[in-house]
């Protein structure tokens, strides 16, 4: 044994080595796995790997997808966030565009913000008549499709502490402002995987959205169009490019981290 690796093994700190075959197996199993598959690569018993991995997701350093339960890397390891999303954005306008170009409509890319959903990256419509929305506005999340989607991946201590905080803003005569039935919203959104906003947020407008799993933070990729422009067909045409955007997504926003 070399000197150094017998001072390592003879100083080194178990738990920081368990830490660090922890975030090791969440990048062998390419950026993301669940409890089960990281104690296996870590060679530790699953409920010892789940002690270690609460405690980094209550740092940020992993985050938990509430939809799937798997583990990735979190905000927490991003040094420079600025950049970061600047990065996510830049990998994400070209789906987005090509999104805007399949429909002719506005094509979004949200991340949750604490209560609210932050429009980071953003392929607006090219039609005459359309809705604006600019990159980094924000929307309460239980008054858009987006919003919808983000707080179905979240813990349900988390999502208590979002709709207990204050009382549900009123936009139009569509909107949820009702606990329950947000909540309804939000358990649709994970079992459909995708979620709809019908007038919630803005009149006469109706948005789509679907996950983006895998990524560090809760993630939503969109599209807003006018109601009346949309036929029976575009719901379901859409959330169907929408699913196909997402996994795209995934692995270019996985190639950053």
């Amino acid at each position: 044994m070399s000197p150094d690796a017998e001072r390592i093994s003879q100083y080194g700190i178990r738990a920081v080595d368990r830490v660090c075959d922890i975030l090791d197996a969440i990048q062998e199993a390419e950026g993301r796995g669940s409890a089960s598959d990281i104690a296996a690569r870590a060679r530790l018993p699953k409920s010892t790997a789940m002690r270690y991995l609460l405690t980094l997701e209550s740092r940020g350093y992993v985050a938990k997808n509430e939809l799937d339960g798997s583990y990735v890397v979190g905000m927490g390891l991003q040094m420079d966030r600025r950049d970061y999303f600047e990065r996510v954005r830049d990998v994400a306008r070209p789906v987005l565009e090509h999104l805007r170009a399949q429909f002719g409509e506005t094509a979004n890319l949200c991340i949750g913000a604490s209560d609210e959903v932050l429009y980071l990256a953003i392929a607006p419509s090219l039609q005459p008549v359309r809705y604006i929305f600019n990159e980094g506005m924000r929307f309460p999340l239980h008054a858009t499709a987006s919003g919808k989607v983000i707080a179905a991946q979240m813990s349900a201590r988390r999502l208590d502490e979002v709709v207990s905080g204050k009382p549900l803003a009123r936009f139009t005569d569509a909107t949820i402002v009702d606990v329950d039935q947000f909540r309804a919203q939000v358990e649709a959104a994970a079992a459909n995987g995708f979620a709809t906003d019908d007038g919630e947020c803005t009149l006469d407008g109706t948005c789509f959205a679907v996950p983006v799993v895998g990524a560090p933070v809760a993630m939503a990729v969109s599209m807003s169009a006018p109601s009346w422009r949309l036929t029976e067909t575009s719901g379901p045409e859409m959330i169907a490019s929408l699913r196909q955007a997402a996994q795209e997504l995934t692995g270019l926003i996985r190639a950053i981290i």
